[in-house]
């Protein structure tokens, strides 16, 4: 059975073209595909995917995969003045196969977007001097032939040697240090849409306006009947919020009130701190505006006490970490090596950063909307953008655009993670969205 190139009315894929070494030309697959699924994560340099096909000509066996073949998809929506889409994966893994009947089999094959499968073809043993971020371009530039797009560079220059990882660990593990001066970290990502890698930091993003500001997503059955297009296509389909509020966990690894040591290995300098998340990250957040005045209500409060001390205010953990040994440092250079800070202040960056990180994750909102606003081509409008969603309080009737609306599940959500749903039926998208405060409680 044979499946149509054009998969329903708002886009079609232009070519799915299966290549190798192995094989004299290129075999467009368009036709035995039935399913395409690609993810995005903000944590991930890289897309991964899977892609389903039927095969009742004696494909599988004809082409012989073995799990270093590409796959380049073209996708375009059917919408004016879009452009379409392109990526290149490589075959990682036969997932499984099934027969149907004596005649077909369906195949299920598991794919990374090309820049992860070539950077684990490449080793890197070298050393750099500079900030991360030049780094992190010169490791794309050089060894992937990838642009690294950036807004703000990362505060301190280290002097670090890459030892032995393939370029995308590389990067991933240098990402990690960083941090701007305010203590927010950075994600360094690949979109379905873009060329290159961003490289942006959480200050940046969450700062943004939401891009559907004027006609936020509704998860109301009252909204289904409404008579715009546009507005009907808002539409929650369904979503899932589970396994959240885990402020247990966050206690238990010292990121709202903690004692920190750094230890320098060489002299035995040590640089305590206390950390306490309300005036080290929260306070600073809401003062300098990022977390803005409509959507102010952090996902901690102080109001949490243990004998009438607030929560963030108890030292629940002493952690002790090795600062580092002065290994570039003498008397001409002070130059910092990955894990050294010049100061408490510095070291302090380095907390802040990663308890943002899992704070942003502690109540996270999964939904299902139509995806036919996530392929125009022009920009990326998935990972790292912000979108509004709008609940109605459980409670009486109304309509679902009033402004009585549940303050805690509703809001401006950054997109951490996309699942691209692509079937010959319709286009889905699946969004993991986080936030790092609610609106106030009325």
């Amino acid at each position: 059975m044979s499946v149509p190139a054009d998969y329903g009315a708002h886009y079609k894929f232009e070519s799915i073209a299966l290549e190798s070494e192995r094989l004299q030309v290129p075999v467009d697959i368009r036709r035995v595909t039935t399913d395409v699924d690609i993810y995005e994560h903000l944590d991930k340099p890289y897309l991964t995917g899977t892609i389903t096909l039927l095969d009742n000509a004696n494909f599988y066996s004809a082409t012989d995969i073995l799990g270093g073949e590409k796959i380049t998809i073209v996708l375009k929506s059917t919408r004016e003045n879009t452009k379409e889409i392109k990526k290149t994966f490589y075959v990682s893994k036969v997932l499984n196969t099934a027969r149907v009947n004596d005649t077909s089999v369906v195949i299920h094959l598991q794919i990374l977007e090309d820049v992860a499968y070539i950077s684990n073809l490449i080793n890197i043993n070298k050393s750099y001097n500079d900030k991360i971020v030049n780094i992190l371009r010169k490791i794309g530039k050089n060894y992937l032939r990838k642009d690294v797009g950036y807004i703000n560079e990362d505060k301190q220059s280290v002097k670090v040697i890459i030892p032995n990882l393939e370029p995308i660990e590389a990067m991933s593990w240098l990402k990690n240090r960083a941090t701007t001066k305010d203590g927010y970290p950075f994600y360094l990502y690949s979109t379905f849409v873009d060329d290159h890698l961003s490289f942006l930091d959480l200050g940046t993003l969450i700062q943004q306006q939401p891009m559907n500001q004027n006609i936020p997503y509704i998860y109301s059955e009252a909204a289904s009947q409404l008579n715009s297009l546009d507005r009907s296509r808002k539409i929650i389909q369904a979503y899932e919020h589970e396994n959240v509020e885990c402020l247990y966990d966050l206690i238990k690894q010292g990121l709202i009130g903690s004692h920190y040591e750094y230890i320098n290995l060489l002299d035995n300098e040590k640089k305590k701190f206390d950390f306490n998340v309300v005036n080290d990250l929260l306070g600073p957040l809401i003062s300098k505006g990022i977390l803005s005045k409509e959507q102010g209500e952090p996902m901690y409060s102080p109001q949490f006490s243990l004998n009438e001390k607030p929560f963030n205010t108890l030292k629940s953990k002493n952690i002790t970490r090795i600062g580092g040994t002065s290994a570039f440092k003498n008397a001409s250079t002070q130059q910092l090596s990955y894990s050294e800070a010049n100061s408490v202040a510095e070291y302090k960056l380095q907390v802040m950063s990663y308890a943002m990180h899992n704070l942003l994750q502690k109540s996270p909102m999964t939904i299902h909307v139509n995806g036919l606003d996530f392929i125009d081509g022009t920009y990326n409008t998935t990972i790292g953008n912000v979108v509004k969603l709008v609940f109605p309080k459980s409670r009486g009737e109304r309509h679902p655009l009033e402004s009585d609306i549940d303050p805690k599940m509703s809001g401006n959500y950054l997109i951490f993670a996309a699942r691209h749903s692509i079937k010959k039926e319709k286009y889905d998208m699946t969004l993991s969205c986080v936030k790092l405060a609610n609106y106030p409680r009325k």
